[in-house]
């Protein structure tokens, strides 16, 4: 184990949420229009673009920082600072991702997220039912999933919890699927 660069990783992941924690309150209060998010968004956006550098830079010297290198929770960061990437630098990145969830270094559920993430951003239903977008009130609305019915089998199968459950524990339980699901 590298403690080091565990200890490094943590670190980053501990920056990432702390700024994501931050904004939740204010998105809720005020919006995404406002500006008091817009500073705290403008601040986020340094600090992924400061951790995926170096996220990169870990990967070109040891590969994918996986959990026999860094642990679960320090590879659990590199996995959110890739999350929080540009999907360019996310589809480039997948692959290995992959790998390291095949090999056991990349928690499954992680992968799901991504690959949702993904899908998403290129506008197609996404698979896990992990991804919300947000109006300009901030107003979550859960993004369209492929084949509905069978979205809690495919969440068991990597390790998530239940869609309803997962949208409950993270306050969003009033969400429902967009009229233009694919069901």
């Amino acid at each position: 184990m590298n403690e080091d660069l565990k200890a490094e990783l943590e670190a980053m992941r501990e920056e990432d949420q702390a700024i994501r924690k931050e904004a939740w309150p204010i998105i809720q209060e005020h919006g995404t229009e406002s500006p008091a998010y817009i500073e705290i968004r403008d601040r986020g956006r340094a600090i992924d673009a400061r951790n995926l550098a170096r996220l990169i830079e870990v990967i070109e010297t040891h590969g994918w920082p996986g959990q026999s290198l860094v642990g679960e929770e320090a590879a659990g960061g590199a996995f959110l600072i890739l999350q929080h990437a540009d999907v360019d630098v996310q589809k480039k990145y997948l692959p290995l991702a992959r790998e390291a969830a095949a090999a056991g270094e990349m928690r499954p559920a992680d992968l799901a997220l991504l690959e949702d993430r993904i899908l998403l951003h290129d506008g197609k239903p996404q698979r896990y039912g992990s991804q919300f977008v947000r109006d300009a009130e901030g107003n979550a609305e859960l993004w369209p999933i492929e084949d509905e019915s069978h979205v809690d089998e495919r969440r068991a199968s990597v390790g998530l919890q239940p869609l309803a459950d997962y949208l409950e524990r993270v306050g969003l339980g009033h969400l429902r699927p967009r009229a233009d699901s694919n069901e």
